[in-house]
């Protein structure tokens, strides 16, 4: 493939082209590039799963794969080859013997790990500890996107919810951000913790001034 026509806008390439009459449900029109760049891609597959053949066993479910990972791809926003070359990574990290489905691929492309993020349990971790009412005034955040995965998520949700059910909804929460971070958009800053004032040092003047106030009220109030 040239290196000057990588595949930098994969989702660009499945271009909505007029489609016949006839044309099956579920079927996204392509063109031969987007074609070429799915090749390549179950080449690479091929190479890494040595079990393919249980899941393309012929050349016409091949074609049929193709056409269901170029429709995930499109959905999910897969439109750069670094976002492909981040699932193959993954993939291989997997060893996995047998084909992954389309879907989970997809999550590679966008993992935590291929985009330099906290994994899911390190971010669970933290957000659990800095989302404590003793603790979120003053938190420091190890990365903007564990920050936003809680606040999507809900402190107050991760602190009383489960490990399981908490860990589900940080993780959809969590992966709604990497898709963003990974397509080019920018998250808002951390909020500055909001520092608890510190306390001025006592004025003993004042301090007796106040007492002999109190003392004075209370002898008048007696002599009423």
């Amino acid at each position: 493939m040239s290196q000057a026509k990588r595949a930098d806008l994969i989702a660009a390439s499945l271009r909505a082209a007029p489609a016949p009459a006839q044309t099956a449900p579920n079927v996204v029109p392509v063109d031969d590039f987007a074609r070429q760049v799915m090749d390549d891609l179950f080449d690479r597959i091929r190479g890494i799963c040595s079990g393919w053949r249980s899941a393309w066993y012929t050349q016409t479910v091949m074609g049929k794969a193709k056409e269901e990972w170029l429709a995930e791809f499109a959905r999910a926003g897969v439109n750069s080859q670094e976002l492909v070359n981040n699932g193959v990574r993954a993939l291989r990290q997997s060893k996995r013997e047998f084909v992954p489905p389309p879907a989970l691929f997809v999550d590679w492309c966008f993992g935590a790990d291929q985009l330099g993020l906290p994994s899911l349990e390190e971010a669970y971790r933290e957000a659990l500890a800095k989302t404590h009412p003793a603790a979120a005034a003053t938190a420091t955040w190890s990365h903007a996107a564990v920050y936003h995965a809680a606040a999507r998520a809900g402190f107050s949700n991760l602190q009383h919810l489960s490990r399981d059910d908490g860990m589900k909804l940080l993780e959809s929460k969590y992966s709604q951000i990497r898709r963003e971070i990974a397509k080019g958009n920018s998250l808002p800053p951390v909020p500055v913790a909001a520092l608890p004032q510190t306390s001025k040092a006592a004025d003993p003047d004042l301090g007796n001034a106040a007492l002999q106030a109190i003392r004075a009220r209370l002898k008048g109030a007696r002599n009423v």
